[in-house]
């Protein structure tokens, strides 16, 4: 490897050989958290590759990580990492994978009334997931209802 940002296949072979022969896990959220500060958007997908190869659970144990640090961290993550998180939703609505709880907390992240760069930066990006990957959001209904009913509510504060 060149530098931290960047992964060839030959790294990625060795990660994921690594990966499963054992300590599964930890490396599945060392390559997570190496994708969540990686701020070149090039780079990221060769990285969100390397993280899914070494995924023997379609990344519920990230998903179920993310999670418990959203409801418990959201307000101490720095942007850096929001907007990594953010990136890597994405990410798997791409790849379709069943994220749709990181989502819901997001959404009740939204803070109604709030004219901050923070706040509109969240729900613009979650919009903007919600519109690209409109398939993959569909196949969850009370995903679906939840992101529906809480812009509802949004263009309710906002008139």
């Amino acid at each position: 490897m060149k530098n931290a940002n960047q992964i060839d296949d030959d790294s990625t072979n060795l990660i994921v050989q690594h990966a499963h022969k054992s300590k599964h896990d930890e490396i599945q959220i060392g390559i997570c958290c190496i994708y969540l500060f990686n701020s070149e958007s090039e780079t990221a997908p060769a990285w969100f590759n390397c993280l899914m190869m070494a995924s023997r659970d379609n990344l519920q144990h990230i998903v179920n990580k993310i999670q418990d640090m959203l409801i418990h961290k959201y307000l101490k993550i720095s942007k850096v990492v929001k907007n990594g998180i953010l990136r890597l939703l994405n990410e798997m609505a791409r790849a379709s994978l069943p994220s749709h709880a990181i989502i819901n907390i997001l959404l009740r992240q939204i803070i109604g009334g709030e004219h901050g760069p923070d706040n509109i930066h969240l729900v613009e990006s979650l919009l903007d997931i919600c519109i690209e990957h409109r398939a993959w959001l569909e196949k969850n209904q009370e995903c679906l209802q939840s992101v529906f009913f809480r812009y509802l509510r949004l263009i309710q504060v906002r008139f």
